[in-house]
């Protein structure tokens, strides 16, 4: 069976905790979204105060296999570009 496309989940509005990451409840909610065979997910530079990549690593490329799922990532905003090398 394909894993399904047409729900993404965009690694923007992950729960918080005390105004910081709830790295725990953020791993819930993924887990269920992938036993449900999605696998569509994107993030930016700037959402979850700048933590999605890690947060995506953390909670989806280092528990899955890179087969199980698609991500996208959003070009950064300009004020994200400080240098050429960025």
């Amino acid at each position: 069976m394909r894993n399904k496309t047409e729900l993404g989940f965009g690694i923007m509005r992950l729960p918080f905790k005390d105004n910081d990451d709830n790295l725990e409840k953020a791993d819930e909610v993924i887990e269920e979204y992938m036993k449900g065979d999605f696998c569509f997910f994107d993030f930016h530079p700037g959402y979850m105060k700048g933590k999605s990549q890690e947060i995506f690593k953390r909670s989806v490329s280092s528990k899955y296999p890179r087969e199980k799922y698609i991500v996208t990532n959003k070009l950064p905003w300009y004020n994200y570009l400080k240098t050429y090398e960025d």
